[in-house]
Parts: C-alpha cells; structure tokens; sequence
C-alpha cells in the first residue's frame, strides 16, 4: 500500500496542509522545528500503513571498528520494529 495524499487538520502548525505523495520520488525530505509534529506524522503514517517506522540519530554512527554506533545498529532496531519479520523489514 502506497499513501497517495495525506491532509491534516489541526496538528500543530500544519492546519489544513496536504501532501501530495503522488508528486514525490521514493524519498524526500521534512523538516520543521523542534515539536512541530514531523515525528508524529510519520508515526502515524507507519501505523496506518503497517510499516516499520525507527528514529535514530545520526551524529552517533561510525564507522566499524570506532567507538559508537554503526548502520548495523539501525538495521537491528528496523528489524526488531518489525518483530523479526525480514520481508516487512525489506519492504
């Protein structure tokens, strides 16, 4: 399931904001200030839609063998959102 347009009413400061997914490429980029509701939209979004939805952040990686964290850490907790379930995890 692919979301085609997203309208919001009353969160936060996106009063009556609409997204038009069918406009977008695979990725894109949101960006608002602190508390302003990107986290929550996408939380949302992630359940509507069934899919894994992490946060991490990305000052904390590394590169192997370094102190800190590494992208396999991102894919554990991808994994571990999706209850081991690698197909969802792919998707």
């Amino acid at each position: 399931m692919k979301p085609i347009k997203l309208i919001l009413k009353n969160v936060g400061p996106y009063r009556d904001e609409k997204i038009d997914f069918t406009s977008l490429d695979n990725m894109f980029l949101i960006a608002g200030n602190t508390g302003s509701g990107k986290t929550f939209i996408f939380d949302i979004l992630s359940k509507v839609l069934d899919l894994p939805f992490i946060i991490y952040s990305v000052p904390g990686l590394t590169q192997a063998g370094y102190v800190g964290r590494s992208v396999d850490d991102i894919l554990v907790q991808l994994l571990m959102s999706c209850n081991g379930d690698i197909e969802k995890a792919q998707h």
